[in-house]
């Protein structure tokens, strides 16, 4: 009886080891694929970034560009809506050419 117990437990000890083994190189293989793949995400999030500034810079860019044109047409429907706003713009440019030197 005695002899049947321990081959039972050193069968038992075997099996064990045998599933530890292989679930350490499981592990071993899991965070290897890990790395791999959070070296992936890292380049998309590196490219994400990239592209987010250069939209990020095309809008800027488009905003300045259509403020322009808005100052322009606001520029253009003042002073030559009549001729007395054309005079009228053109005191409020010296005015305020003299206002940015410091003058009163």
């Amino acid at each position: 009886m005695d002899q049947t117990t321990q081959i039972v437990l050193l069968i038992m000890v075997v099996v064990l080891g045998a599933t530890l083994v292989a679930v350490g190189v499981m592990v071993i293989f899991l965070i290897k694929d890990l790395r791999e793949s959070m070296t992936k995400v890292n380049t998309i999030l590196d490219d994400v970034s990239e592209i987010t500034s250069n939209v990020a810079n095309g809008s800027e860019f488009l905003e300045e560009v259509l403020e322009g044109l808005k100052d322009s047409v606001d520029a253009i429907r003042t002073y030559a809506a009549s001729p007395f706003g054309a005079l009228l713009g053109v005191f409020n440019m010296f005015r305020g050419m003299r206002e940015e030197k410091g003058g009163e």
